[in-house]
């Protein structure tokens, strides 16, 4: 089988401070990148957990009630500026007292 090269950049403080500990267990940076690989390869994924931060369910919620406004903005009031949306929720709440 022949050998193929892989080139990566990674900022040298990284790079050292990788090697290093790699070292202290007796691999080189080269095996410790094989190693990674071949369980890559193996077990047909990434060998450690990648997580994406997912949203709390109330800004989930927000995010569709956001979207269904975008797709349907005829169901929803809108406002010119910012003052007449605080004008109608002052008047809302003398309303209502």
């Amino acid at each position: 089988m022949k050998d193929e090269l892989i080139q990566i950049r990674i900022d040298h403080e990284s790079k050292e401070e990788a090697e290093r500990i790699i070292t202290e267990m007796g691999l080189t940076l080269s095996s410790a990148i094989q190693l990674f690989l071949a369980q890559v390869i193996q077990k047909q994924e990434i060998p450690f957990k990648i997580v994406a931060h997912r949203p709390n369910w109330r800004t989930r919620f927000a995010i569709k009630e956001t979207e269904k406004m975008i797709k349907h903005p005829e169901r929803y009031k809108s406002y010119i500026t910012h003052e007449a949306l605080v004008k109608e929720i002052e008047d809302e709440i003398h309303i209502k007292k």
